[in-house]
């Protein structure tokens, strides 16, 4: 008796475990998961001042590791190649691997694929991973992942079969994007209101930016439905600028809150969706599903596409046109001493300059005056020695 209650009380907790494992496991795989990807590390134009670059990491950093998102950054090595700031650049993208989160490449300076520059972007590649890939070495680690600038990856067959081919020898694999919200519209915008403490103008554009973000989310998941039959682990790209910095938490919270859990790059493109076959061939650089879809559907689709309001746009133009106005104060405070020493040395020229120009006005002002002076000396010398001369064949004639 004892040893069938015994059975029969195994058999309940085998039961129990089972369909606890398959209701973790129904769960898991119905919710939705979404990788982050963060472009232009270690900090996105408009340039500013390395303080400014440390600021944005920094943020950036913090909240990614406080919420253990497992991100990877994709690096423009023009802007950790700074002249008199490497070191302190570099030293950025180390405090992104110490924490665990992956590091990419973007091209040396966020070149385009563009029609008969491959030989061109070739070298952007191979000069946009030499800082990362010291970085990771320290680590044990290197570069696996190319994120095309603008998501171009070639407008004709021929080269997007020269590019597949360059990267499979690099031994890189290529990092799409689903969802991209032009976060650089707002973050402009949001950059100027910034420099100039306006706290509203920062709050709006912000919710803005927010807003738009999950109107993009939400239409990619119909895309998603419609393309792939499911929503796929989506990949969201992003840029390591002040308006992401200072608002990830919020951007985080908005993707739970649609019930999507954070994976890697490396798990989101373990789905089959991933490695089917690319067919588009087009100039514009676009999401993963839209390239995927059929040319029917792709038209609707860019039609239905939400868009950044016309207000928005006008203004990120505007402020587009005079950000050397606005960024000048804020370039000035944040440069470092060697840049101050360049432009004491500048002004030390212009002062020299200066001086021997005045210098030589003088000079010429004076040269002129002994100049004058002489004349009229050898004027009256010559007028002497012909009245001389005449004066002498006068008295020989005589």
């Amino acid at each position: 008796m004892q040893y069938l209650f015994c059975k029969r009380n195994f058999y309940f907790k085998f039961f129990f475990i089972c369909k606890l494992f398959l209701f973790v496991s129904i769960y898991s795989f119905a919710q939705k998961t979404i990788a982050i990807t963060i472009d232009d590390l270690p900090s996105a134009l408009p340039k500013i001042s390395l303080m400014h670059s440390v600021e944005i990491n920094n943020k950036l950093i913090a909240e990614l590791d406080k919420k253990k998102v497992p991100v990877i950054g994709f690096v423009n090595e023009f802007m950790v190649a700074v002249d008199g700031e490497e070191e302190e650049r570099t030293e950025m993208l180390r405090k992104w691997v110490s924490k665990g989160l992956e590091l990419g490449n973007h091209t040396y300076s966020h070149t385009g694929f563009t029609t008969g520059n491959f030989h061109k972007y070739e070298n952007e590649i191979r000069k946009g991973e030499i800082i990362t890939n010291k970085v990771l070495g320290e680590k044990g680690k290197k570069v696996r992942y190319f994120r095309p600038p603008f998501l171009k990856i070639g407008s004709t067959v021929p080269e997007k079969e020269k590019l597949n081919l360059f990267l499979a020898d690099m031994n890189y694999t290529l990092a799409p994007a689903t969802i991209e919200s032009s976060d650089f519209v707002f973050n402009l915008i949001y950059l100027k209101a910034k420099v100039q403490d306006d706290t509203a103008t920062m709050r709006s554009i912000a919710k803005e930016y927010l807003d738009f973000t999950l109107n993009r989310l939400k239409f990619y998941e119909e895309v998603s439905e419609k393309t792939a039959g499911e929503i796929i682990p989506q990949i969201f790209l992003c840029h390591a600028n002040d308006i992401n910095a200072d608002h990830m938490a919020e951007l985080l919270h908005l993707f739970t809150n649609e019930g999507y859990r954070f994976i890697s790059l490396d798990k989101a493109l373990e789905h089959p969706f991933y490695h089917e076959a690319d067919d588009y061939i087009g100039n514009e650089g676009i999401s993963w599903l839209l390239r995927h879809s059929n040319v029917e559907d792709r038209e609707v689709f860019f039609k239905i596409m939400p868009k950044v309001k016309p207000k928005i746009r006008k203004e990120y133009e505007a402020v587009q046109d005079n950000q050397f106005i606005f960024l000048l104060e804020e370039r000035i405070k944040g440069a470092s001493v060697r840049v101050w020493l360049l432009f004491a040395f500048l002004g030390f020229i212009i002062l020299l300059v200066f001086f021997f120009r005045v210098l030589f006005q003088k000079l010429n002002s004076k040269l002129n005056f002994y100049s004058k002076f002489l004349v009229i000396y050898i004027n009256e010398f010559e007028t002497g020695m012909n009245t001389n001369l005449i004066n002498l064949k006068n008295k020989s004639i005589l």
